[in-house]
């Protein structure tokens, strides 16, 4: 019996998977954020109220749905942004990369992983003033890069979200893959979806009933625990 081709050929790294909440609630940052990112920011104007252009382009841009292309751009966006770097610059390092990779998803294009690991934290470097900032965005974006998997030929295919919000903490017990549930934060190498297990536990199943109903370790319920619960009550 052959596998049935949920996505109709589609790429699923790249078909609309993702609202601007459930993308946000996944890699643990304020809806608004993401927004902006993808949206655009308003500002006032002498007219009323402007809206500057997205940084990041949705697969869907008119009801702003993201894939997971989409998403690995906002993941290496929000390492960037740790670092207070004001928009307008990192605006202008976007810029500079999608020209000269001639892409529309320079923050996840294959040859930026592919060239070199370095390629966005050198361009970056190019708009942070002080030599301290460079180094520090160069620590930071590093860290979560290394939580992107790619595939043989530099294409993202899994992030790795941490369970407690620090990229540079160790372990990848959580798991964002396009081809798995969906797209949804499951625990590492296995199909059970983070959110099922925390409604679970919240409905009063036991860490050690779950490890045994899904055939998992306790460490593995818990990591799963750290990171849907806090980001659910936020």
């Amino acid at each position: 019996m052959g596998t049935i081709d949920i996505y109709g050929g589609r790429d699923p790294k790249k078909v609309p998977a993702y609202s601007i909440t459930s993308a946000a609630r996944y890699l643990q940052l304020p809806a608004t954020t993401v927004r902006d990112w993808v949206a655009g920011r308003t500002f006032p104007t002498k007219a009323g109220v402007g809206r500057s252009a997205p940084i990041i382009l949705a697969a869907d841009p008119d009801r702003y749905i993201l894939s997971f292309q989409n998403l690995v751009e906002v993941y290496v966006l929000s390492a960037i942004r740790r670092e207070r770097v004001p928009l307008d610059r990192v605006r202008r390092a976007v810029e500079n990369l999608s020209k000269e990779f001639h892409t529309d998803h320079p923050l996840a294009d294959k040859e930026i992983f592919t060239v070199g690991r370095s390629m966005v934290i050198d361009e970056l470097g190019k708009v942070v003033d002080a030599a301290s900032g460079q180094l520090s965005i160069r620590r930071v974006v590093a860290a979560h890069l290394k939580r992107i998997e790619k595939d043989p030929h530099g294409v993202p295919i899994r992030i790795y979200p941490s369970s407690t919000g620090v990229a540079a903490a160790p372990g990848r017990a959580i798991a964002i893959d396009p081809r798995v549930q969906f797209g949804r934060p499951c625990i590492a190498k296995t199909s059970v979806p983070t959110e099922i297990v925390a409604s679970r536990y919240k409905a009063g199943d036991s860490r050690e009933a779950l490890a045994r109903d899904y055939r998992l370790t306790v460490d593995q319920i818990e990591e799963a625990l750290r990171y849907e619960i806090p980001r659910q009550a936020a």
